[in-house]
C-alpha cells in the first residue's frame, strides 16, 4: 500500500469513529444508569473529574493508581500540574 492511500483510507476511517461517537449530551439520559454485575455495579456520574483544564491541565494522563485511602492518584506529563488527586 502506498503512503498517500494509507493516510487517505486512515483519515476516512478515523472520521467515521468520530461521527459515530456519542456526544455526553446524548448520555445524559444514562445519568442514574447502574452498570457492571454482581459486587461490581457502579452509577454513572457524569460530572466526575470534569475539572477546568485552565486551571487542572492535563496533557497525557499515563497512569491511575488508587491508595490505601480510596483516593485516586492520576500521573500528568503538564509541568503545572504533574500529579492530581481525587478524594472522596
Amino acid at each position: 500500500m502506498k503512503r498517500r492511500r494509507f493516510i487517505q483510507n486512515t483519515s476516512l476511517a478515523a472520521g467515521g469513529i468520530l461521527a459515530g461517537m456519542p456526544s455526553l449530551n446524548a448520555l445524559t439520559p444514562f445519568k442514574d444508569l447502574i452498570i457492571g454485575h454482581n459486587s461490581h455495579r457502579y452509577k454513572i456520574d457524569m460530572n466526575w473529574g470534569a475539572l477546568n483544564s485552565a486551571f487542572y491541565p492535563v496533557n497525557d494522563c499515563h497512569e491511575m493508581v488508587q491508595d490505601s485511602k480510596g483516593r485516586i492518584i492520576l500521573l500528568t506529563n503538564h509541568t503545572k500540574n504533574n500529579v492530581i488527586v481525587y478524594d472522596r
